[in-house]
């Protein structure tokens, strides 16, 4: 069961209400112990209907869990509307459920938080070091651009990939590698282009060009530089795939939305002290978390407000879907083991087919051994 956590003579506790076979499922997971009381640290409430959620109360006093069981948008929304501290859902898997009670248990019952005024400084060093970023590289600006101008000529772009020597090879190395089945290496971007597509050839170059952002020790995160980017670059990938199924979404803004979802820690991480990986947890140590900071960068970057907002609610389930389709492709790529779960859960809520999708990020996660050299 592992270790349980405690603050003094404070034990985490767990109350859970709901069915038999969830609290079941609820408990086999947990490494918390579950209380019948209400006067447990953590309240989670199972959501299985929509009456459920006219039922429940959710208290600044106490952190409060919502359990939807049921594929519902409709009930992801109005549960969402509530602000409980998380929301889980099935599979529940045990890293994810521990890791989210632990990290808002210690935020909300922080025993010594730190000075408002200091505090307060922190976040106006971070916004400034944030503002002052370095600019995206030349050719970077220019590939975002054209990813939100429907007018770009696909000349344009293959003559500024071009103009790039070491990021034409990394383009090609990339386009050769198996995921992509071409069975003759392909030499030129302009072959690449023709064969592969446009939209594909300017992501993989916008991909690239960011890497030099996570060149940084990210210890605090558990992780590291290009690990960070890697998964940056997975995610995006598995929200084109998935914004690809939906009908009337840009594939694009899809795309650079998932590459640049946790381009925020990038200057957080100068300022953490204690390792965690969660929104809370940052809040708790620096006043900001990662969302607020990206969108400080891409604005600054001239990126679009409407991907802006979407990254900087990417890791809640929101009514709108370019946050969703962030939200599921990030955990899909943290938890592997877990997607066909976490693809049916978003044929659910986005309405598309599981049995398109499921066929895609399975490629995807297969594919993952072949960027890790890049």
């Amino acid at each position: 069961m592992g270790n349980l956590i405690s603050k003094g003579d404070l034990l985490i506790t767990v109350y859970f209400e709901g069915s038999k076979k969830s609290k079941d499922e609820f408990e086999a997971i947990l490494k918390f112990p579950l209380s019948d009381s209400l006067s447990a640290s953590i309240l989670v409430y199972e959501i299985n209907a929509a009456d459920d959620i006219n039922n429940i109360s959710v208290s600044k006093n106490k952190p409060v869990f919502l359990y939807i069981t049921v594929k519902d948008r409709d009930i992801f929304s109005k549960a969402k509307s509530l602000k409980p501290s998380g929301i889980l859902f099935p599979p529940l898997n045990t890293e994810i459920v521990n890791d989210k009670i632990e990290n808002v248990y210690n935020a909300f019952y922080s025993e010594n938080p730190n000075n408002i005024h200091d505090q307060e400084a922190l976040k106006a060093k971070i916004l400034a070091k944030a503002e002052n970023i370095p600019p995206l590289p030349t050719i970077a600006k220019e590939l975002v651009l054209l990813t939100t101008n429907e007018k770009a000529d696909t000349k344009d772009i293959i003559k500024k990939i071009k103009q790039d020597q070491g990021l034409s090879s990394k383009v090609l190395k990339l386009v050769n590698s198996p995921f992509y089945g071409i069975r003759k290496e392909i030499s030129s971007i302009d072959r690449a282009a023709l064969l592969l597509g446009m939209s594909t050839i300017k992501n993989l170059a916008l991909a690239l060009t960011t890497q030099s952002f996570f060149a940084k020790d990210f210890a605090v995160y558990k992780t590291t530089g290009e690990k960070l980017w890697l998964h940056s670059f997975n995610t995006a990938r598995i929200c084109e795939a998935i914004a690809s199924l939906e009908g009337g979404m840009d594939t694009d803004a899809a795309y650079l939305c998932g590459l640049m979802h946790d381009i925020g820690k990038t200057v957080l991480v100068d300022f953490m002290k204690s390792k965690g990986t969660s929104p809370e947890l940052e809040k708790k140590q620096v006043g900001l978390d990662h969302q607020k900071v990206a969108e400080v960068i891409l604005r600054k970057w001239g990126v679009a407000e409407y991907i802006i907002n979407a990254i900087g609610n990417h890791h809640e389930l929101s009514s709108g879907k370019l946050a969703s389709v962030i939200y599921f492709a990030n955990l899909i790529d943290h938890y592997p083991e877990d997607f066909n779960d976490l693809c049916e859960t978003v044929a659910q809520i986005l309405r598309i087919s599981y049995y398109d999708l499921q066929p895609k990020i399975n490629a995807l996660i297969k594919d993952d051994e072949n960027f890790g050299s890049i």
